[in-house]
């Protein structure tokens, strides 16, 4: 009786665990190395886009930290792509609300159609609020491994 009650709440706890966030906690210096792009983002103004489904940030690009070469060009549109479903996210961490004319240090990824993506899993945080320790980290202490 033990073993079917361990059972039933172990097939309960996979199904509620399957509907949450998949996000892998990481800190900073690894956000820094695993994403596509770092960058120091003015945020603009914001539509929905009824073909991600999502929103859609203008912005302008402050200064780029690290970047790999797809990460560079995404940056290029100054637009930023944060979607709502699921199935149109890298993870499934849902949203992150931007607001209009912060600084934000932002780490990101590259969607399959090229343009900037994050979400809540990604690293943002305004960019005056940034502890020296982090800031310097971000503008070049980090070290990441080319392995």
């Amino acid at each position: 009786m033990k073993l079917f009650l361990v059972l039933i709440i172990a097939i309960i706890y996979t199904f509620e665990s399957s509907n949450a966030c998949t996000c892998v906690r990481r800190n900073p210096e690894q956000h820094y190395c695993q994403s596509e792009f770092v960058a120091v983002l003015k945020i603009g103004a914001h539509h929905e886009d009824k073909e991600i489904p999502g929103v859609e940030y203008e912005f302008e690009v402050k200064q780029v930290l690290r970047a790999t070469e797809k990460g560079k060009k995404s940056l290029e549109s100054n637009r930023l792509i944060i979607s709502y479903s699921t199935e149109h996210l890298i993870d499934s961490c849902g949203i992150a609300s931007l607001t209009e004319g912060q600084e934000l240090i932002v780490t990101g990824d590259v969607d399959n159609n090229g343009n900037a993506h994050i979400s809540s899993c990604n690293y943002h945080e305004l960019w005056s609020d940034l502890k020296p320790e982090l800031k310097a980290g971000f503008l070049g202490g980090y070290k990441c491994s080319t392995s």
